[in-house]
């Protein structure tokens, strides 16, 4: 064998080396990420079930006292879809105590976990208001209110019985 072939084969060899430690080095890094996001998620799933979601219904609470008499009232429902964790407030006629799911149309506020912050949100039919994201330990008894008065100053008159 010619020494070029060698050095050929040397360099393809050293190439492949290089770009399976660079791969390496890369999906090290990359897990790495997904195992601080995880952490994040976590650690925010567990606020959610300790402080925030209680603070949730605390607040809707309060507003329904707030609401008497308005014609409506409001409902919250937790779920869970997989490890993202969420609350739907909604409006319901306020004699009817029957209601306790949203129609599927109709607005609601969503307050949720997702990679690691809290999300508020009005989804009303095909349009949603840009998410407000952030941390779990500023999400704070007056960001609540804030999500809930929007939220019903939107709604309130919609579900006055006729």
């Amino acid at each position: 064998m010619t020494e070029q072939f060698q050095r050929r084969l040397a360099a393809a060899r050293d190439r492949a080396a290089a770009e399976k430690q660079r791969a390496e080095k890369q999906a090290a890094v990359e897990r790495q990420t997904m195992e601080q996001l995880a952490g994040l998620q976590r650690a925010a799933l567990r606020q959610w079930q300790k402080r925030i979601f209680p603070l949730i219904r605390q607040v809707v609470e309060t507003a329904n006292k707030e609401l008497r008499g308005s014609g409506t009232r409001l409902i919250v429902a937790e779920d869970y879809v997989r490890v993202i964790a969420f609350a739907d407030i909604f409006g319901a006629p306020e004699g009817n105590l029957g209601v306790t799911k949203r129609p599927r149309h109709d607005p609601h506020l969503r307050i949720s976990v997702e990679g690691g912050e809290i999300a508020t949100m009005i989804l009303h039919g095909n349009s949603t208001s840009s998410p407000k994201r952030m941390l779990p330990a500023n999400f704070q008894l007056q960001q609540v209110e804030d999500a809930v008065a929007e939220f019903v100053e939107g709604i309130v008159g919609t579900h006055v019985t006729k």
